[in-house]
């Protein structure tokens, strides 16, 4: 099954989170099929204005990759903050057809998947993990350790400030004077990547808090 998401869920992310993976496993009961694979679009960038909620249904649909046999696509680097609809079709159906390849029909490729969080370290400097990273994340320019932009940390105040990160592998690092209780990247609508995989897929947009 492929789904690719649209923009009327933004308003109800909290419910979307139980609602997908529910929906994911319906289907699979009423097909019979309880190990169907499901890949799935994560929504593209786009301008929505004061209210819009895009970077917490993104979260939600990070969050549904818990559920077994899934995979998303990510598109940040291919949708147009001015089209709702953007043009660039050909990547998503090939980044498509890349996870099908590692869900469903299970080649070894640690690229084929744009990569994830997979642990925040409250060590001080926080260390953010990822999966699906290969032989290590890049920057925008393609390097494997230098500054990435588009992280921000909470700190017990509540409030959320642009943080200073640098990429190391398959690790990110995050520099903060005071304890922080979260983390988060590429926190807006229509966000710009900076940290890819070596394939050159984007990072997934997330949040995360300190365990």
């Amino acid at each position: 099954t492929i789904w690719h998401q649209g923009e009327s869920n933004r308003p109800r992310a909290e419910e979307y989170a139980e609602l997908f993976p529910t929906l994911i496993e319906a289907w699979r009961t009423r097909f019979e099929h309880p190990d169907m694979s499901f890949l799935f679009v994560q929504i593209a960038p786009f301008n929505y204005g004061p209210d819009g909620d895009a970077p917490r249904i993104r979260d939600s649909q990070r969050l549904t990759l818990r559920t077994p046999h899934t995979a998303m696509v990510v598109t940040t680097d291919v949708g147009d903050p001015e089209d709702i609809h953007p043009r660039q079709k050909p990547p998503v159906g090939e980044r498509l057809a890349l996870a099908a390849f590692a869900r469903v029909y299970e080649l070894e490729d640690d690229t084929a998947l744009s990569p994830v969080p997979t642990e925040l370290r409250s060590n001080r400097p926080a260390l953010v993990l990822f999966s699906h990273t290969g032989d290590g994340l890049r920057t925008a320019e393609g390097q494997l350790v230098g500054f990435v932009e588009g992280f921000e940390i909470r700190g017990q105040d509540g409030h959320w400030t642009p943080a200073q990160a640098t990429v190391h592998a398959n690790t990110v690092q995050i520099e903060s004077s005071a304890p922080l209780t979260a983390v988060r990247y590429l926190w807006s609508d229509a966000p710009v990547p900076t940290l890819f995989n070596p394939r050159g897929l984007p990072v997934s947009p997330f949040m995360l808090r300190m365990p």
